[in-house]
């Protein structure tokens, strides 16, 4: 049985460009309301990028962020993309907003980890529902 969050990452992944972007608006991974929680990706990463120095930055300056959009109840209203009418939570929230630099550093690492070709839980056996293997399909083992 699937969760709403696992079934609409599972639409993007399976669908393609059609995905729940076409039900939700934006791919999943997009929403401040974390579909994929930012600490989520460490089950996904190599040791080496899991370790690094401007992982564990990533990860804090992404909780700061999100703690800022859910203390304002701004889930509805703050994207992790730019998106018409929604604010942008790289320009929005701090600490991003106080350091554009962090901002970039950020989202530029969230990237990465969202398309690391095997950015799938350990034993995972429905690659096609991580964020990294858009174009995989399930296949049973």
């Amino acid at each position: 049985m699937l969760g709403n969050h696992d079934f609409y990452l599972f639409l993007d992944a399976s669908l393609g460009s059609m995905g729940a972007s076409h039900v939700m608006g934006s791919p999943v991974r997009d929403f401040a309301y974390a579909f994929t929680h930012p600490e989520e990706y460490l089950n996904w990463m190599p040791d080496h990028v899991r370790s690094d120095n401007e992982t564990a930055a990533a990860l804090g300056a992404l909780f700061q962020a999100l703690a800022w959009v859910y203390g304002r109840r701004g889930e509805a209203q703050v994207m992790l993309t730019p998106t018409p009418g929604k604010l942008d939570l790289f320009e929005a929230a701090p600490p991003f907003r106080e350091d554009p630099g962090l901002a970039e550093r950020t989202r530029a690492r969230l990237r990465e980890w969202q398309a690391t070709p095997d950015a799938c839980p350990r034993g995972s056996p429905a690659p096609a529902c991580c964020p990294g293997s858009r174009s995989a399909r399930w296949r049973p083992r």
